[in-house]
Order: structure tokens, then sequence, then C-alpha cells
């Protein structure tokens, strides 16, 4: 029985999700609701007089269906709504009573087949359905019950995933979800898909989460993961913030341009007066041991403010490992040296701008971004 009890709390959402007005769907429910309260036989008998004279008549056997359900009669109740579906697939009425029937009897695998068969045949009107799908993602039940429908064959499946990768909280449960199932086929509409999960999961601070499932996305390359160097892989490959993620608005700002050498690349950063923020941030996942990460000022402005600065900033989660010292101060170190431990699950670098009491934005350019085991060559 405690097993169950998981289940009940996912299934209680799918059974609320059919109280919503999926208007589409219930329009012949609705015309009928009245005419429901008669004996079922009398829609029976309809529905078979229509059947001998060559017409299919599907609603009478759902209504027909209802009207047992309000006699207590599940089993006749549950033989009409089959037969309904197999009078006409567009039967939805019918699909959504043997969904919350399902329910009900606590079977995810015949919820799920409901769902499946209606979202096939009704693909335009359920839209709802994929929300509550997404919602009972976050269940390990639920998770259980729609990984064989997590597959490229699938019609509904890309419209399931972009529900659950935007109209939940957390991106953890759809990571967990794209662990156990097959690889995605690699497309447009998965790659970002891809992306809003990387996002999501690093903004939730899902480091090891992201470790496991990004070499299994489409776009995903596992040599992503233990750089923290900057070119031009590490910058327009795989998803952010595995790749660098450069703040495009807000208090401090970055962006790369070429280098003056063929395929190096430059880091410009720049912060607003008398304001503070991150520019730049890039994930890594490293073995335990010494590191060093190295870089170049090429230019900055302004040269002589003390409230100015900008420094690299690295943590393993949120316990800081090094600062490495302002850039805009002349003869500051070009270095910064860390120390990875065994339970460090990933590695954080941020560039941390401040803007000084100026009047004109602080930027810097900087260029040799690398990192590498100390007493190694880096790269």
């Amino acid at each position: 029985m405690g097993a169950a009890l998981p289940f009940m709390h996912w299934a209680g959402t799918l059974a609320r999700s059919h109280a919503q007005p999926l208007r589409p769907i219930t329009q012949d429910m609705a015309k009928g609701d009245r005419a429901r309260k008669l004996a079922p036989q009398t829609y029976l008998a309809a529905a078979r007089e229509a059947s001998r004279l060559g017409v299919v008549h599907a609603p009478s056997y759902a209504i027909a269906g209802y009207a047992y359900d309000r006699m207590g009669d599940r089993t006749k109740s549950r033989n009409a709504m089959a037969t309904a579906i197999d009078l006409s697939r567009r039967t939805g009425t019918a699909y959504m009573w043997l969904i919350q029937d399902s329910v009900k009897r606590n079977d995810a695998v015949g919820a799920l087949r409901g769902y499946d068969a209606l979202m096939r045949t009704m693909p335009e009107q359920t839209d709802p359905m994929l929300t509550q799908l997404a919602v009972i993602t976050q269940h390990p039940e639920g998770r259980r019950a729609i990984l064989p429908y997590v597959r490229p064959s699938n019609p509904w499946l890309i419209r399931y995933l972009f529900a659950a990768v935007e109209r939940v909280p957390s991106a953890r449960p759809l990571g967990l979800l794209l662990m156990q199932s097959p690889k995605l086929d690699d497309s447009k509409d998965t790659r970002e898909i891809a992306r809003l999960l990387v996002e999501k999961l690093g903004k939730e601070e899902e480091y090891a989460l992201i470790q496991q499932v990004y070499p299994r996305l489409p776009g995903g390359n596992a040599a992503d993961l233990t750089t923290l160097a900057l070119n031009e892989r590490s910058l327009s490959s795989g998803y952010r913030p595995v790749a660098w993620q450069l703040s495009e608005e807000g208090d401090a700002t970055a962006n790369v341009d070429a280098g003056e050498t063929a395929g190096s690349l430059e880091l410009s950063a720049s912060s607003a007066p008398v304001t503070r923020g991150i520019a730049a941030r890039k994930v890594a996942y490293l073995a335990p041991g010494s590191y060093r990460l190295s870089w170049r000022v090429l230019e900055r402005q302004p040269a002589n403010d003390p409230a100015t600065s900008a420094r690299w900033i690295i943590r393993c989660g949120k316990t800081q490992l090094a600062e490495g010292d302002n850039m805009f101060v002349a003869n500051a170190e070009r270095s910064v040296s860390f120390m990875v431990g065994s339970a460090c699950d990933a590695v954080i670098v941020e560039l941390l701008m401040s803007g000084g009491n100026g009047r004109d934005p602080a930027t810097i350019v900087i260029g040799n971004i690398a990192a590498g085991p100390v007493g190694l060559a880096q790269q």
C-alpha cells in the first residue's frame, strides 16, 4: 500500500486535469448531459439501431457509458467506452473517461495509454494535457509511466518535452527522465530543448545532473565538460553554462571578438559606474588536483580609478576556491592557482566586474584565457 501512495499523489493531478474546460473535446458531453440521466439502454438501443442502418454513432455508446457509470456499473461503462473508441478514434469523451478510470484504479500504464491515444488523434485540442504530463514528470512514478513514450516515433514527444522544460518550476525531473530514456534524435527542436534544459539546470545549480545528462543531449560533447579555456568550441558549441556564458544585459556585460593571431579569441567586458556584476561564467568538471587559470590583459579603461575592478572568482558550488588579482592594477598577477577536492561537483569560473566611481563604464579586454593542471601544459 505504501508504495502506491506516491503514485496516487501524481494520479490525483491527472484526475484534477480533467476538471479543466477542454471545450473542443467536451462539447458533445455538454449537449447530452441532461439526456444521460435516462437509462443507458435507451442509448445502447439507439446506437445498435444506427449501426444496423449503417450509421456509426460512437457518441451514443459514450453517453451510455456515462450512464452506466452513474448507475455504479463500471465494467459495463468500460465496455461501452471501448466500443465508442472502436467506432471512432475521435471520441474524446470516451478517452477521458477511460483515463479517469485508470487513475482511480491506480493504473499508470493505462492512464498514459489513454493520453497517448487522445493526443495522437486530437493533437490540436489536447495542449492542456501536455501541461499535466509535464507536472507528473516531477514524480518518479510519473517518469516511469512516461518513459516508454520518449522515443522518436512518438508524434507528441517534442510538444511534451517543450512543456516539461518550460511549464514546471524545475528542470531536474526532465533531466532525470532523459538520463533513463534513449538518446534524442538530433534536430533543431531537440537542440533547443537541450539548450533550455541545460541553462535552466545551471540556474538551479544542478551541476552534478548537468554532468550526467550533457553528453546524452543532441549537440552535447563530453569534451566540453572538462575545459576552462576560451576557444571557438567552448564559446559557440554546446550549451551554457558548460559553454561560456556571456552576460548580454544588466550591470556587467561581455562579448567575444577574434584575436590578433589566427584562431585566438578576446573577451571584452564592461560594467556601468557604481555597479557590480558577473560578466562571464563557465562551468567545468575537473579531476581532483591543483590547477592554474591564466590570462593576458590587452586593454583597460579607465586605468586610474581605484574603485574599478575586474577579477576572476573560482568556486565549487557556493565555496570559493580562489580569487584573482584586480586586473585594473598594472602590476597584478596574470594567473591564479586553485585546488579541486574530491567532493567538488563542478568548478565555476566567473569574471566579476565593478564599474568604479567615474562617469563612463569600466571596460577591459582579456586574451589567452587558459587553464590546466599545475606542472603540466595548460589547455
